[in-house]
Parts: structure tokens; C-alpha cells; sequence
């Protein structure tokens, strides 16, 4: 994960925003984007109430989270000014606001500790200054929620936005952001994956842990060195998503690596070439690593909870975009270790 952080800090720039549904406007225009995740279908929440001694309330739906990242320029009660501005167009657009604190009157750091944020250097939360609001929406699929955490360092002011989309709402096919040419249907769909077809995990490890191809079989030494490796044989073409239907021995032995080491968890982090701009890339990005996601999950029977899905468009490459060689190398998806 060093090395792909690394890569984003080095090559922030400013852009236009592309936030949540509903929320493009809501933050400066001198904001700058650091990071980009999107969460499986599931259970989630954002905090209702202030921690108590005991916890911290949260109000949750079932559905899918995107969290999203950015910088601005921090000077004197540039953090006051933002919840302020956000609070107000919160209620403009129809939120009804749950929650509104700051540092010590949130709980500081017990409240912090029960949030989830993006690591460095795409977010960081100072205790001693920090502030949250979360709001949710009705509507006709059902209720969202949305929160935003800021937090000031320096000349720097950190944000973190969440937003939690109703199922029927986040499994409906997304408008394609092309690199270079628009995305099929099919493929800009965030796959939802049935109980009943999804392959017991132990089941298939048996069948493949005697036949591990030979390309793949040191990836467990490529994780011992450097915590991370590229899912080789995997490549998009430029402004695809999907994944076609075909064996990935890298898969396999992703597969294989995680049944046997079941402490073990690991973030999927998409990539793109640097046709297009940096907020339609780092969706594509991210839509690719939830591709590989889905098809380990269906296929090989690997439980969600130990797949976290990343997309950081073309700010890590491995090879020189100024060729078309290079730009096929640059779509991927890697696998980065996880600290237990």
C-alpha cells in the first residue's frame, strides 16, 4: 500500500469534483481529490450521536458505501466555514441533519476511533481539531445517509466524504466514465453476488491447491517482499470494465494464498492509463478492482470481508503512458497485503 500512497501523494492535482449523488457542488472548487473507495453490499452506517463513555450510536441501512477524499487549502476558520457551508446545503437539498460536533464535544479519540477512514496520506484526523455531520436522505428506493469528517493539519484541510446508497439504488447499472471510448452497460454494472452462487471457499481450495499454476505459485514470496503484487494475465481494454469470462491463473492462486493463510486480508486496487481526466479514471479504476473482486468471490468462493476494493485511476503506472505497450501494462489490478 506504500508504494501506490506514495504514488497518490506525488501526483495530486487539482480538478473538477465528482462527489456522491446529489453533492457535486458542495465542496470549493479548491479542493483537490486524494482517494477514492467503494464498499461491497452490506451494513453501514454513520454516526448519530457523540460517543457516550460506553459507544458511539450509529444509524445504518443495507447497502453500498463510496468513500471519497480530498484537500483543501486550510487558513483561519476555513473548517468552521466548510461544516457551515455543508450543514446548510445538507438542508437545502432535503438531509435531514443527525449529527453535528467537534474534537472534544464528538468524544475526541473514541469517537475518532469508531469511524472509518481512509489512511494517509489520502485522509488524515487530527483529535485536537477535527469535525463531523451526517445527514440522511428519503427516497423512493429507500433512505441514504451521508457523512462528512474534516480535520485540519497545518496549511492543509483534510476531508473525508461517505455516502451509503439503498441497495435498489446501488446496484443499478452506472453511467459509463470512459478513458477512451464509453463502457458497455454490462460493464459499468456493480455486481451483486448470490449466496446460492457463490462456491464454498474450502471446497475449492481443495480442488486447486494441488494444481497451483506454475506463473503464480511465488505469489506468497511477492507478498513477504514487497506487500503487494501485480494480478498478472489481467488487462482491460482501454475504458472497460468487465472482465471476461476465462481462467486467471493469478486468481487462482490469490484464491489459494487466502485459504491458507485465512488471517489474512487484502485490498484490490484498480488502475488506469492517463487518457481522460483523473475523477472518470479513478471510478474506472475502481470499478476494475470490484470486477476481480466479484469474480473471486463467485468463483472461487473468497469471502467478501476479506476483499476491500480501491481504485486510484493512473497515479501509480508501471510503465510509460506515451505508448500503447505501456497504457495496456498501466490497466490492472494489484493486490496489496493488509496489516491483520
Amino acid at each position: 500500500m506504500t508504494r501506490c500512497n506514495t504514488a497518490l501523494a506525488l501526483a495530486l492535482a487539482a480538478m473538477p469534483l465528482s462527489l456522491g449523488a446529489g453533492t457535486e457542488d458542495w465542496l470549493p472548487s479548491s479542493a483537490t481529490l486524494t482517494g477514492s473507495e467503494t464498499d461491497p453490499p452490506g451494513r453501514y452506517g454513520v454516526a448519530s450521536g457523540v460517543w457516550d463513555g460506553v459507544e458511539v450510536p450509529f444509524e445504518e441501512i443495507v447497502g453500498e458505501r463510496d468513500r471519497t477524499t480530498f484537500r483543501l487549502p486550510n487558513e483561519p476558520g476555513a473548517i468552521t466555514d466548510l461544516i457551515n457551508s455543508l450543514s446548510q446545503r445538507m438542508q437545502n437539498d432535503g438531509y435531514e441533519l443527525l449529527l453535528s460536533c467537534r474534537d472534544r464535544s464528538c468524544g475526541g479519540f473514541d469517537f475518532r476511533n469508531r469511524l472509518a477512514v481512509l489512511p494517509l496520506p489520502m485522509m488524515f484526523v487530527d483529535l485536537g481539531e477535527f469535525r463531523y455531520l451526517s445527514a440522511r436522505l428519503g427516497g423512493p428506493d429507500g433512505e441514504s445517509l451521508i457523512s462528512f469528517l474534516a480535520s485540519a493539519s497545518g496549511d492543509v484541510l483534510f476531508v473525508q466524504e461517505d455516502h451509503i446508497f439503498p441497495l435498489a439504488t446501488a446496484t443499478q447499472p452506472a453511467a459509463p466514465e470512459p478513458e477512451t471510448a464509453p463502457a458497455s452497460s454490462e460493464a459499468a454494472k456493480d455486481a451483486t453476488v448470490e449466496e446460492d452462487t457463490a462456491v464454498d471457499e474450502a471446497t475449492v481450495a481443495e480442488e486447486t491447491l494441488e494444481n497451483v499454476p506454475e506463473d503464480a505459485s511465488d505469489l506468497a514470496e511477492q507478498f513477504a517482499a514487497r506487500g503487494e503484487t501485480v494480478l498478472e494475465g489481467i488487462s482491460f481494454p482501454s475504458g472497460s470494465t468487465a472482465l471476461p469470462a476465462q481462467d486467471y491463473p493469478a486468481l487462482q492462486a490469490l484464491a489459494v494464498f487466502l485459504q491458507t493463510t485465512p488471517d489474512v486480508t487484502i485490498a484490490l486496487v484498480g488502475h488506469t492509463d492517463n487518457t481522460g481526466s483523473l475523477d472518470s479514471n479513478v471510478s474506472v479504476s475502481r470499478r476494475r478492482a470490484q470486477a476481480v473482486a466479484d469474480r473471486l468471490i463467485s468463483e472461487y468462493g473468497v469471502s467478501p470481508g476479506r476483499l476491500s476494493v480501491h481504485g486510484i485511476g493512473y497515479l501509480a503506472p508501471r510503465a510509460d503512458n506515451r505508448s500503447e505497450a505501456g497504457q495496456e501494462l498501466n490497466r490492472r489490478v494489484t493486490a496489496v497485503l493488509l496489516p491483520s
